[in-house]
């Protein structure tokens, strides 16, 4: 995967096939065994759905500006898909060089100002993933073996039959407009809406401005902003949107 995403076509390709729901939840599931034996294949997964989604790492936890030519380009539909599974709070630190913060949060109970995540979370994103893998897997067989395309008598398919592969660049016409499509709803390529829209219980009537939970930061009003200035503007931002509206 690592090195397909590097091709704008395969990287598409492989979103609209599904590939976030494989990622995630091999990283939710070893999560929720919290066996330190596995961490290296946690942080392999953790890595290799940031090569996905064109996030590269730096040192100081924010995505670089200018993209390397050895790295994927961003993806920012599924970049959007990762802020609404792991939360805009917790999706920054896919961009840290070191990845083993993220998965320590995954299996934290933590509520701050600045980041809200306990077992609940993981559990009902582990189940929430789980079904979407399972729906997509089933949709890979389905595209893999249909039966209109055997024949009745020996089940061998017909020579009529053309089948491309979806992760040959071969087959595709170089754009990303080209394929993206290609999935088991053309319209929601690699099931990126229902990410987008997932939302968490623990989270329901919580309102974040500038990366901060402001009914967290009104119970804690001490609580050190990390960019006071674009927290500040943002909220005046929210007063006078909402001034508007009366």
């Amino acid at each position: 995967i690592k090195n397909m995403a590097r091709n704008p076509t395969l990287q598409t390709r492989l979103v609209n096939q599904g590939a976030l729901w494989l990622l995630v939840h091999v990283i939710t599931r070893l999560c929720k065994q919290d066996d330190l034996s596995l961490s290296s294949s946690l942080i392999l997964a953790t890595q290799t759905l940031c090569h996905l989604a064109g996030i590269q790492p730096s040192d100081d936890g924010r995505s670089p500006e200018s993209n390397s030519g050895n790295y994927p380009a961003r993806h920012e539909g599924l970049i959007s898909a990762l802020t609404g599974l792991f939360t805009p709070c917790v999706v920054p630190l896919l961009s840290n060089q070191d990845l083993s913060r993220f998965i320590e949060v995954l299996q934290s109970n933590t509520k701050s100002p600045y980041l809200i995540w306990n077992p609940e979370m993981l559990t009902q994103l582990t189940q929430f993933v789980q079904d979407q893998h399972t729906h997509w897997r089933r949709h890979r067989r389905v595209n893999i073996s249909s039966p209109s395309d055997r024949t009745a008598a020996g089940g061998v398919e017909s020579p009529s039959v053309q089948r491309s592969n979806p992760f040959d660049a071969s087959n595709a016409s170089g754009s990303q407009e080209a394929v993206l499509g290609e999935g088991i709803e053309g319209e929601d390529g690699g099931g990126l809406r229902s990410a987008q829209d997932f939302v968490f219980d623990n989270l329901l009537g919580e309102h974040i401005v500038a990366g901060v939970y402001l009914s967290l930061y009104i119970q804690n009003p001490y609580t050190q902003l990390h960019e006071p200035n674009r927290f500040i503007a943002a909220l005046n931002i929210e007063v006078l949107a909402e001034i508007e509206l009366f």
